[in-house]
């Protein structure tokens, strides 16, 4: 990560100090490049070495793309083991040890809604750019998933003392606490800031949280009227590995 953070800054000290910004800024338009590395690039070097630099951008984005399907799949699948969503999503491919159930719900509704862009462009939100729109969703909701994880993170050694105990990666208490306020006030801070650009995706986003919060609601009442309280079996985590999705 310290290597990652170093490159990016580099990159970032590259695009602003290589050439002049108005580079980068299509005079027809007005507006800048979508491609700023390329952009950048074209102001020094030659033609063959600028199309690397497209194409190294787009393998990056790719990369990135796929770090989101696997971590976030994971999650998913967690969630499908604590019975929080259908134990339908906990299924492990038998060949690739993969939760390929929680990465298809993660990559069909995008691959779905993206030939309909250029008919949101037009008519559903004439008056910005929907994919524009959709990265502010995007980014405003992965903002507000960590502000919950440090709340989450501060409550761990509390809910969960065998699991923070036996972590192999295990941060000291005061160390935990700090890390813990740090990652809400950055989160919500950078939330908002984010969401000033169109505050109806942040509306989305806390909309699609208080949906959420009340399918958890039901998936309580539902286990409670067959006898399973499903906050107490959710303490038991590693209990719970093994008893899987098989009340689903």
């Amino acid at each position: 990560m310290g290597v990652v953070t170093v490159l990016t800054v580099g990159v970032i000290v590259a695009l602003v100090g290589a050439v002049p910004y108005q580079a980068t800024i299509d005079p027809e338009t007005g507006q800048a490049y979508a491609a700023g590395l390329a952009a950048v690039a074209d102001g020094f070097l030659p033609g063959p070495a600028v199309l690397f630099i497209a194409v190294a951008a787009l393998v990056a984005a790719a990369t990135t793309v796929n770090t989101l399907y696997t971590s976030y799949s994971r999650t998913v699948m967690r969630a499908g083991r604590d019975h929080v969503v259908p134990g339908f999503f906990a299924e492990v491919h038998e060949d690739h040890d993969t939760p390929y159930r929680a990465v298809l719900a993660l990559g069909i509704p995008p691959i779905l809604v993206a030939p309909l862009v250029p008919v949101a462009d037009t008519t559903l939100l004439s008056h910005v750019d929907f994919l524009d729109w959709l990265v502010v969703v995007v980014v405003t909701g992965i903002f507000v998933a960590f502000a919950l994880g440090g709340v989450a993170l501060w409550n761990l050694p509390k809910e969960f003392p065998g699991r923070y105990d036996n972590s192999l990666y295990r941060l000291p208490m005061p160390v935990l606490k700090v890390v813990a306020v740090g990652n809400v006030v950055v989160s919500v801070a950078f939330s908002l800031l984010v969401a000033a650009s169109a505050p109806s995706a942040l509306a989305l986003v806390l909309g699609v949280v208080a949906l959420t919060y009340l399918l958890y609601r039901y998936r309580l009442r539902s286990y409670a009227a067959r006898g399973v309280d499903l906050k107490r079996r959710m303490k038991r985590l590693h209990d719970n590995e093994e008893l899987g999705a098989a009340d689903d």
